[in-house]
């Protein structure tokens, strides 16, 4: 056991040098498997496979994929080891002759039955299709079905009995959506309510920085960081996803605590470079104020909010999700049982409801006596209209947050949350306006367009609400401020909560219950 987190100990080090090699994602993740940690295995085993994808290395791809198929399925969470499953297959294409086509058939045999005779007969020839074909990194046996799942819960299509439940998604937002979308990709009939329509209502406000960065403790950071990951796998499950990983240049804390900042996070394997105002010049060339010290993440990322909340929509929608556009009236109970919600009148019956309204919800998960903590901070935004290309990334300077997006326009805060706007919000944007045409060289023409006042919906002492609502059966709430950065790790693990009783062990602190 020594030897395996002196493995992984050299593995951190290099991913912090930038040494690390795609290869050398897989290894790390066995060494992590091997200390039984194999959550922390996964985002590893997702990176491989972008990776290798990106490389043109289909094949090559596949075996991190039915990896992390087989690690899925050991934790219980069959929605999401069939994905990767299918996912690999598709990697194979039509390879018969491949090692990995062999892997693969031997997992579908294990994610698609649950007849226990069956799986003694495949056993053997599983771990011998694994010998034969040399895969050292796919040598754990599976494990048998959780006791739970007895013989004919699984359909023959891979459905199980959670495919039939019909969940409604109070909320259209970013983790409205994501949720919707991972419920609807594992068989779910899902209903997404909103007042709003896609995008829901704090999410276009939303400075949409995609990080795991300064001020959080280990464990935050450990759940920001496998989100950072699963907006990877989730690129690859949505082709076409405005997402950028442009990095991150950030200046906005003392110089003391920059470092240590640096210090911590570099300790638990942030990629953060330190630069000087020399290095800093070359990343983001028309800066007119440079930092004499700054650090800049190249791992860290945004996605256009609405845009991608849409993408995550339709796709749900493809999938056999529906939209209902309304106010939620309340939520009706029987025998301490959500039975579904009434909307401009009438009522939608369902087996779960799902509480991602952002700053209504607390409004309505009260209507079922559930109180939630949550504070709504005013922040203020401003967007430029669009225009040349000035920045190549994400600007964190002190009192000045700003990026610009896919199509050309400038948005800035005075911090990524947006600002207070004060009480004449026009005037304090105008402000800001000219703080960033002032940061930035050959900006005289860029034109103000518009500011937007979000309200964010926050948990009293700052961290996600992730959970069932506990007294009310039936009742699932989701809710934080770091919408944009966690959407597609909540979306993942709350469907497989929901569906399959599995809670990820990286939500732990984060029940409702912490607040009783």
């Amino acid at each position: 056991m020594r030897k395996w987190h002196e493995a992984a100990a050299c593995f951190t080090e290099a991913e912090t040098a930038g040494e690390l090699l795609t290869a050398d994602l897989e290894e790390w993740a066995l060494a992590l498997e091997c200390m039984g940690r194999p959550a922390e295995a996964i985002p590893l085993l997702a990176r491989a496979v972008t990776a290798y994808g990106v490389g043109g290395q289909r094949l090559r791809a596949a075996c991190p994929a039915i990896s992390l198929a087989r690690v899925h399925l050991q934790r219980g969470e069959l929605a999401v080891a069939k994905g990767w499953h299918k996912r690999a297959a598709q990697l194979i294409d039509g390879a018969t002759d491949s090692r990995e086509h062999g892997l693969s058939g031997c997992k579908e045999g294990r994610l698609f039955s649950a007849h226990a005779a069956l799986r003694r007969a495949e056993g053997p020839a599983c771990r011998d299709a694994e010998d034969s074909g040399g895969a050292a990194r796919n040598r754990f046996s599976l494990e048998v079905w959780p006791a739970r799942w007895h013989e004919g819960e699984i359909s023959s299509e891979g459905h199980g009995m959670s495919s039939a439940k019909q969940i409604i998604v109070i909320g259209a937002g970013i983790i409205g959506a994501s949720i919707a979308w991972h419920l609807a990709k594992a068989g779910a009939r899902v209903t997404v309510v909103s007042t709003s329509g896609a995008g829901g209502v704090a999410t276009p406000n939303s400075f949409a920085w995609i990080n795991a960065s300064w001020g959080n403790p280990e464990t935050y950071f450990r759940l920001r960081i496998r989100a950072m990951a699963e907006w990877k796998r989730l690129a690859n499950d949505l082709p076409g996803l405005p997402l950028a990983w442009c990095g991150g240049l950030c200046w906005d804390l003392p110089a003391d605590k920059l470092k240590a900042y640096a210090a911590e996070h570099s300790s638990w394997g942030y990629g953060i470079e330190r630069v000087d105002a020399k290095q800093a010049a070359r990343i983001e060339p028309n800066l007119t104020e440079l930092p004499d010290f700054a650090l800049h993440v190249a791992e860290e990322g945004v996605a256009e909010p609405v845009a991608t909340a849409k993408a995550l929509l339709a796709d749900a929608e493809r999938r056999g999700a529906r939209l209902v556009m309304g106010t939620v009236d309340r939520l009706t109970l029987s025998g301490g049982k959500l039975t579904g919600v009434v909307v401009a009148g009438e009522t939608i019956a369902a087996d779960q409801v799902v509480i991602a309204a952002g700053a209504g919800a607390p409004a309505i998960a009260a209507t079922a006596g559930v109180q939630l903590p949550i504070k709504t901070p005013p922040g203020l935004i401003v967007h430029s209209r669009p225009y040349g290309k000035l920045l190549n990334g994400l600007v964190l300077a002190e009192r000045l947050h700003m990026r610009q997006t896919a199509e050309g326009r400038i948005i800035a805060g005075s911090d990524f949350g947006g600002g207070d706007p004060g009480e004449n919000p026009e005037a304090t944007a105008l402000e800001l306006f000219e703080a960033v045409k002032a940061m930035l060289r050959g900006a005289d023409g860029v034109e103000y367009d518009f500011h937007t006042v979000g309200y964010r919906p926050t948990p009293i002492d700052g961290f996600p609400i992730v959970s069932r609502a506990e007294g009310i059966g039936g009742l699932y709430v989701a809710v934080t401020h770091s919408g944009i950065t966690l959407a597609p790790a909540i979306g993942l693990f709350a469907a497989g909560e929901i569906l399959d009783g599995e809670r990820d062990p990286l939500l732990a602190p984060y029940a409702l219950s912490r607040f009783a």
